[in-house]
């Protein structure tokens, strides 16, 4: 039993919540444009649409600061979202559109809160798991709208997954061992505006790209399967290679594909997918600014990236400044880190181990 309880990781709570995030995604755009839609017109579609993002952005991160001191009862609080996401899913059409899609929206919030501050706690400042999680979402939201047939499975697979306990519980928490992985610094009250302001403007600037093809429903799931290998590969990656060599392969070659595409499909997509690499090591910074608030950093992110595209509405980009924006990412992503390791205050040997034991 000993044995077996050295071997304990997070991959298998890691795997579980990136296929609910997928089943979760599927389920929410099946439900808005299949469901929802029939029965309302385009207008009232995009403000329930609105309502949705905002009640589950903003209610996440209120939600996720109760989530990271819930060391024993995260799990409980995923089963929690779940069950009011399921419930605002099946809620009858004719008792009030409106009240359907506020519970998913609150369902949604509860359960990404949890699940995001679990993973992100128990990751020990790894990036591969937040990659595919962010992964599983984006192709969810592409089989939702591509069917809406998928809707109705994911919603069974969602419960189902949901059953199980969560094992990896036992495991230490990241920031017991931040005194290495992320020592602290006085530049974190600085960086973490800064990386929140980075995480939108990047949602800006993709949001904002016009792709030299048509884009249909066909082309439409391609770019989605391009955003999950890319934010996939992102996590793996800055775990081999670190964060500030990631961003910098993701945004330079990313740019340089989109802006020499020309009519190439293939090449586009391969820009698509190298941009998508940075969602992982920019959570990952994010984190290691956070390191007492594993669930609130992952939502402080997402509440920015909404925020960047809802600016996109308002404020369209000029001629030229993707490349522009994709530089003051890289230049400020790339200065947390490298600040982060010069000014960051180590303990003492004897003190580190001691904290680990």
């Amino acid at each position: 039993m000993k044995g077996y309880e050295n071997q304990l990781t997070s991959a298998s709570i890691v795997t579980r919540y990136a296929i609910m995030n997928v089943t979760e995604a599927c389920a929410c755009a099946a439900m808005l444009f299949g469901k929802v839609s029939r029965h309302v017109s385009d207008h009232r579609l995009i403000l329930l649409v609105i309502l949705f993002n905002t009640v589950a952005v903003g209610m996440r991160g209120l939600v996720s600061l109760l989530a990271d001191r819930a060391v024993r009862s995260r799990h409980s609080g995923v089963r929690l979202g779940v069950l009011l996401f399921t419930l605002g899913f099946l809620w009858p059409v004719e008792l009030g559109i409106t009240l359907k899609v506020v519970l998913a929206a609150v369902g949604s919030a509860v359960y990404h809160a949890f699940s995001t501050s679990t993973v992100q706690a128990k990751s020990a400042f790894r990036a591969s798991g937040m990659g595919f999680l962010s992964a599983g979402a984006a192709l969810g939201t592409a089989l939702g709208r591509y069917a809406t047939f998928y809707g109705y499975l994911s919603i069974i697979l969602f419960m189902i997954l949901a059953c199980p306990t969560d094992k990896c519980c036992d495991l230490p928490e990241a920031k017991e061992n931040r005194l290495k992985r992320a020592p602290k610094t006085p530049f974190s009250p600085l960086f973490v505006p800064l990386l929140a302001i980075a995480a939108g403007a990047l949602s800006y600037a993709v949001s904002s790209l016009d792709l030299p093809w048509d884009v249909n429903r066909r082309t439409m799931l391609l770019i989605a399967l391009a955003i999950t290998l890319g934010r996939g590969l992102g996590g793996v990656v800055t775990d081999l290679l670190g964060n500030a060599v990631t961003l910098a392969f993701s945004l330079g070659g990313g740019t340089a594909c989109l802006l020499f595409c020309d009519d190439g499909k293939l090449l586009s997509l391969a820009g698509i997918v190298l941009i998508a690499m940075a969602s992982a090591p920019l959570l990952s910074l994010l984190f290691r600014c956070m390191p007492c608030h594993p669930g609130f950093s992952v939502s402080l992110a997402a509440g920015a990236a909404y925020l960047g595209y809802v600016a996109l509405k308002f404020f369209p980009p000029r001629n030229g400044i993707f490349p522009l924006i994709c530089g003051v990412v890289l230049l400020i992503t790339a200065g947390a880190d490298l600040l982060f390791s010069l000014t960051g205050r180590r303990a003492p040997a004897g003190k580190e181990v001691a904290d680990r034991v």
